[in-house]
């Protein structure tokens, strides 16, 4: 059952990853595409429109340039002579008799511009090809175990896409989604049309984890060097992105705990993130430190509650963890303090202070220790609610977890966050004042 649902790692479809083949493709950056079925790289058929190999040494893509009005039936239908052949009144041409096609460019090269389509699949790109995606969600999911790809449940839908789409049993080079996929499929409900009760089977998930990191993904692949450690270059990269774009929040240690992975591990990658950092990595990080809501209160819990190893609670227990945590986090942003010649909340004085040391961060892009906050909210009220016991092991094992010797946690959270985390208690007390 469990792979019927999530999928086995091995395919006997997929093939292997190559390499080579993310790292040398080209792109037609006028028709914003890596589809080679236009790209003419001979030297014979690219002389033929005009072209030599010295100027245009990855080829061209005559797509741009053949005129629609002069080819009889659909672009599709033309053959490979038809492109080749240079017939007259075809392509668009120039006053010398040259087509105006485009010069290719290696897709490692491709503007800023067209990155996000290219890489979020929306153009007909290099990485849109369903074969093409397919090997790259295996690698990765292959790279970060299937234990881990499950736990990305929450906030991420993860599974077999091919069940999901009705097309389990094709191979994967000659399979279609539905043509029909608007009609059959209500986007704005998440449900299927009642006149197709037939396609029970077929939904499409919101927030694929898949679909969410592809960005993130393909920018490590083709960036010459960087594709090593994919295990923990994944778990960052969606850690950013859904603390960024889904605004599901948790500490960094408690997602790693989550995931079964080590500080060094995690603090390599860091260390070798790609360079520059992309722009959206970098905002990504930066927008840590505004990330503080009565929401990630909540959301921790169902976190913690719904993934773990170590404790089991009831609905009951749950529900009162959330109403008391939420009491809380209230009672500390009701009560105004002056600080420096400011008004402000206790809880946004200590979210402030909720940081890491400079050391901690993606090429000087510093990290801010979100969730602190609310996990201290949650481990203030759990004994309250749980018992001595249970509270224990949700604070020792599942918000701050104990280590062996000093957890890395306390050594590279700031001065000013310890003092935050060993305050809490006080806080709150003069709080209820």
């Amino acid at each position: 059952m469990d792979e019927e649902i999530y999928g086995a790692i091995e395919d006997k479809w997929w093939p292997e990853f190559n390499e080579e083949e993310y790292l040398t493709g080209s792109y037609c950056p006028r028709c914003k595409t890596g589809d080679d079925a236009y790209f003419l790289t001979e030297e014979a058929d690219i002389e033929e429109h005009g072209f030599t190999l010295r100027e245009a040494k990855l080829g061209i893509c005559v797509r741009c340039a053949i005129s629609p009005s002069s080819i009889e039936g659909e672009m599709n239908d033309l053959t490979k002579d038809d492109l080749i052949n240079k017939k007259e009144g075809n392509f668009i041409e120039d006053e010398n008799g040259k087509t105006k096609a485009s010069i290719l460019i290696p897709i490692t090269e491709v503007p800023e511009e067209d990155n996000e389509e290219l890489m979020t699949g929306k153009s007909t790109g290099f990485y849109s090809t369903i074969e093409a995606r397919y090997r790259l969600k295996s690698l990765y999911r292959s790279a970060i175990g299937d234990q881990r790809y499950r736990h990305m449940s929450p906030p991420y839908f993860v599974g077999n896409r091919l069940i999901l789409h009705g097309v389990e049993n094709q191979n994967p080079y000659s399979r279609r989604l539905p043509d029909n996929v608007s009609e059959v499929f209500d986007n704005s409900s998440s449900k299927l049309s009642e006149d197709h009760p037939d396609k029970a089977t077929y939904i499409v998930p919101k927030n694929d984890w898949f679909d969410c990191l592809l960005r993130s993904l393909v920018e490590h692949e083709t960036k010459p060097g960087r594709a090593t450690q994919r295990c923990a270059y994944a778990l960052i990269a969606t850690y950013l992105h859904k603390t960024h774009q889904l605004d599901n929040v948790e500490p960094f240690w408690v997602y790693m705990n989550r995931m079964n992975i080590g500080f060094p591990q995690i603090k390599r990658k860091m260390d070798d993130w790609i360079t520059p950092i992309p722009e959206f990595h970098k905002t990504q990080v930066e927008s840590f430190d505004k990330k503080l809501g009565l929401n990630s209160v909540l959301n921790l819990i169902e976190t913690i509650s719904f993934q773990n190893r170590y404790l089991d609670l009831s609905e009951e227990e749950k529900n009162e963890l959330k109403k008391q945590s939420k009491e809380i986090y209230q009672l500390l942003s009701s009560k105004k303090i002056t600080v420096e010649d400011r008004k402000i909340s206790i809880i946004e004085l200590m979210n402030e202070r909720s940081t890491f040391r400079d050391t901690f961060s993606i090429n000087e892009s510093k990290f801010h220790a979100v969730g602190l906050v609310e996990a201290l909210c949650v481990g203030y009220i759990s004994e309250k609610v749980l018992g001595r016991s249970k509270s224990n092991v949700m604070k020792n094992q599942l918000l701050f977890p104990i280590e062996n010797g000093k957890p890395w946690w306390k050594k590279e959270l700031s001065k000013e966050a310890l003092d935050v985390c060993q305050k809490f208690p006080r806080w709150v007390d003069f709080a209820m004042k």
